[in-house]
């Protein structure tokens, strides 16, 4: 039975994800597929329509050697109507060396003289069997009627193509279908993993929502004996303890002093229930991890052990899976990143921004390498903040700089200003640029501009946001499409005393 929460939409459910992503790859990867196939279905009738058109032609023009050479056009057209009996052939012609039409498919143009210029042209060279003409619809070739090397008359055919594309056609509606039918299982499969994983978690979900409205009388389902149930019961025993002590204070209200005490130890619990609930967010996301890891060291064993034995398709559908399980668990790590954005147990503490800089330029060092890019920055203050995040930003901005750098070599610059007691930090590129309506949306969670274009999970940013939020800063773009972004983002300054202590502490 589905949990239903009061209040909670599940628009942005990781259950929800997890459907719509799946559908989407499976989607994807059955076009590509269907497209690939009608691709080379398409060249293989092409080039085989030229294999048999230049072997007919030479064909006709060898069996009509011997009548053109004693003029025998009665022979002559007794040989073109044999070959106009394949309802693949729109038309058989012999001509002379002079264009003259000894013999025609078409009997009323027999007699008749070319005077098309290609025509023409082909019987004043020398060559061998060779194309006239193709399209979707046709194919035709000319081939010399040769005596000792010498040109005597030519052979002209041409081949009806519309089965080609008939079966072409019946090839695209048959990938159109296993398309569809690839979508329906993914997504069936999706909606059970969905509910196995995000059952407990909404359970615990709806318990918080009872909480937050102080309904204590209902404990929260435990459905199973794993971490997620222990939680579980923990947090029905905070529940319970709470209600219990609530109870008290109704009937000890006279006791004011004792009611402040039993209202303080409620409030602890309550403290403690909550960390207890943060807490158990971060083990689930990571239990989450556990399953997906599971599908896909699996497959990839199954995809080694029986490589080639089940099939290339089969091979196809395995490597699809893999790499949807590996997406997957690319996306609950980032989303636990993002969930513990800007809640350090550190407290401010005077930052070395260039040397945060510097060790942020030292985890990109394959990325900037590989893509030659260019990193520069002025002066960079001490601040108030956490060393660790400031790297987790100039990271982020940086990395994203040189990921959406378009044809260039990326070139970045990081400079600082103070404004108003504060820090101003402004990280500029020359990337591919970010279109005006998407300026606010790019720091929101999975809000990405070039889909899977590249690589990515949407999330850099919206940590980025989040940690300047919570040190008192704001963070925003300024950007133009085709010349590059300004990301600036504000962050508090460095009281004197807390400089003069680093001062003295470094030195």
């Amino acid at each position: 039975m589905r949990v239903r929460i009061p209040g909670f939409t599940g628009a942005f459910s990781i259950r929800r994800q997890l459907i719509v992503g799946v559908a989407l790859v499976q989607l994807l990867l059955m076009s590509i597929l269907v497209i690939d196939l009608t691709a080379r279905q398409r060249s293989f009738l092409t080039e085989r329509a030229k294999e048999r058109v230049l072997f007919q032609v030479n064909a006709l023009a060898t069996s009509s050697l011997p009548l053109v050479i004693v003029d025998d056009v009665e022979g002559l057209t007794e040989i073109v109507d044999a070959f106009s009996r394949d309802r693949t052939i729109r038309y058989a012609m012999l001509t002379d060396t002079d264009g003259k039409v000894l013999s025609h498919s078409d009997h009323t143009k027999t007699g008749q003289q070319l005077e098309d210029a290609k025509s023409l042209e082909v019987m004043k060279s020398s060559s061998g069997p060779q194309l006239l003409f193709q399209s979707p619809s046709t194919v035709q070739a000319t081939a010399p009627i040769t005596v000792r090397g010498r040109i005597i008359g030519w052979a002209w055919l041409g081949i009806d193509r519309s089965g080609d594309q008939q079966y072409l056609d019946y090839v695209t509606r048959a990938g159109l279908i296993y398309t569809l039918c690839a979508v329906v299982l993914g997504t069936v499969f999706a909606i059970a993993l969905g509910n196995t994983i995000t059952r407990p978690l909404r359970s615990l979900l709806l318990g918080a929502k009872r909480l937050s409205r102080d309904r204590l009388d209902l404990p929260v389902p435990v459905t199973s004996n794993n971490e997620v149930g222990v939680v579980a019961r923990a947090f029905n025993t905070a529940m319970e303890r709470l209600s219990q002590q609530r109870e008290a204070l109704k009937n000890e209200i006279a006791e004011r002093k004792r009611a402040e005490e039993a209202l303080q130890r409620a409030n602890a619990s309550l403290a403690r229930s909550n960390q207890e609930l943060e807490q158990f967010a971060y083990a689930c996301s990571h239990d989450l991890q556990e399953p997906l890891r599971t599908v896909k060291n699996f497959t990839s064993l199954l995809g080694r052990r029986y490589k080639t034995k089940l099939g290339n398709e089969a091979d196809e559908f395995i490597g699809y899976i893999v790499d949807g399980a590996e997406r997957m668990e690319t996306l609950i790590r980032d989303l636990l990143a993002y969930s513990r954005a800007g809640r350090s147990d550190k407290e401010a503490a005077l930052v070395d921004c260039q040397r945060a800089l510097k060790t942020a330029l030292s985890n990109l060092r394959g990325a900037t390498e590989s893509s030659g890019a260019s990193v520069t920055s002025d002066e960079l203050p001490r601040i108030m903040a956490d060393d660790v995040e400031m790297v987790q930003i100039f990271q982020n901005l940086i990395g994203n700089a040189i990921k959406y750098r378009g044809e260039r070599t990326p070139n970045v610059h990081v400079t600082a200003s103070k404004i108003d007691g504060a820090w101003l930090f402004e990280v500029r590129d020359n990337g591919l640029g970010i279109p005006a309506q998407a300026h606010e949306q790019i720091f929101g969670v999975f809000k990405r501009l070039h889909g899977r274009e590249l690589p990515g999970s949407g999330i850099g940013l919206a940590t980025c946001a989040r940690i300047v939020a919570r040190r008192g800063g704001r963070i925003w773009v300024e950007s133009e499409v085709g010349v590059g972004s300004k990301f600036k983002f504000t962050m508090p300054e460095a009281s004197p005393a807390a400089s003069e202590q680093a001062a003295l502490v470094q030195s």
